[in-house]
């Protein structure tokens, strides 16, 4: 990385913050109390495990229960965590799962930690974005609020009437805030929709985190660079110096 760069932003799920395990579970819980109201099916919730664990948001289950011929209503957001809208099962998943941070905290990825931490001791600014609705929550949780410049989640990106990745909408507004433009920030992204909006954004440089999948999938999608651990990035600018 070069050293023109003002500003880096991140995705905070499982850039930052390791919380799909804890998704799983609060998706579990939130399916199970749905499944309580009335579908009597011994191998749904173990069908559901299985399948939830690809990809836990709204929208896999919502995908799910069309597999299994339960057709819920989209619902609005302000719906009742109780209520059988898919709405309802998402607020009862935001419910627990803030629940599960409050008691149980969040692990962060510490080569993610240490290297924004090297980035805003050269002076760097640093912003999260996040798909999710609790991202302060989650960095408060977390203890590593003070490390980011800017948060923002997907409440503010609807209040703001901002379209969600893939457009690169979000990514715009994040800049701005920070006072750069995209070509003098730097995007790590581990998601195929968010490296789609960093390459339309146009960013300096966009750099897929592939933990535990194919960094040549990324590659191939638009990522510049792809990684599967952040002390990758440290070896590269320590080569370019």
């Amino acid at each position: 990385m070069g050293r023109h760069f003002k500003a880096i932003i991140l995705d905070l799920e499982e850039v930052v913050a390791q919380t799909v395990e804890q998704h799983v579970r609060a998706w579990k819980v939130a399916i199970e109390d749905f499944l309580e109201q009335g579908y009597d099916n011994d191998n749904l919730l173990e069908d559901f495990s299985e399948y939830i664990n690809k990809n836990p948001g709204k929208e896999t289950v919502k995908e799910f229960l069309k597999l299994k011929d339960i057709t819920l209503p989209d619902g609005n957001p302000g719906d009742s965590p109780e209520a059988s809208t898919i709405h309802g099962l998402a607020n009862k998943e935001n419910q627990v799962f803030l629940e599960m941070i409050s008691k149980e905290g969040v692990k962060t990825f510490s080569d993610t930690i240490r290297q924004v931490t090297r980035w805003k001791n050269r002076g760097l600014k640093a912003a999260v974005i996040s798909s999710g609705r609790n991202a302060d929550s989650l960095i408060g949780a977390a203890g590593i609020r003070d490390l980011f410049d800017f948060v923002l989640d997907a409440s503010e990106i609807e209040e703001l009437g901002l379209k969600p990745k893939p457009a690169p909408d979000s990514f715009y507004y994040v800049c701005e805030k920070l006072g750069a433009t995209p070509e003098e920030c730097v995007l790590i992204e581990d998601s195929p929709e968010g490296i789609q909006a960093g390459c339309e954004a146009g960013f300096g440089l966009v750099v897929g985190v592939a933990r535990n999948g194919s960094k040549r999938e990324l590659l191939d999608i638009g990522a510049d660079v792809s990684i599967s651990d952040m002390e990758e990035l440290r070896y590269r600018e320590e080569e370019s110096v």
